[in-house]
């Protein structure tokens, strides 16, 4: 479940909560002492698809940070034994190949 939230000056004004399970929206705003829901409703076929291409991205960074992160670990190797380098060659192979694709992508 994604919650978004919008306060003024420390007070809460609105919260809108997106069920990805259930594909259900919720919308709250303030009312005269609390929160109060008024919107209640499935998520549109448009707004599914945006919620899929947020989390494709966020996946596609993710797989770049650990990347990153592993690429980093190896350098920190003193003396990598021969299956740690061998691991990041392929590593290292695997993401070349992904560069170049997007790249040749670039000149269809």
């Amino acid at each position: 479940m994604d919650v978004r939230t919008v306060t003024r000056n420390g007070f809460l004004i609105s919260r809108e909560e997106i069920d990805h399970d259930r594909k259900l929206l919720k919308r709250y705003e303030r009312g005269a002492k609390e929160l109060e829901l008024v919107e209640s409703r499935s998520l549109t076929a448009e707004e599914l698809e945006d919620i899929s291409t947020v989390e494709t991205a966020k996946s596609g960074v993710q797989r770049l940070n650990d990347d990153l992160r592993r690429n980093s670990e190896f350098l920190a190797l003193e003396k990598p034994t021969a299956a740690q380098t061998a691991a990041q060659v392929k590593a290292l192979t695997r993401q070349v190949n992904s560069l170049l694709e997007r790249q040749k992508d670039q000149y269809r």
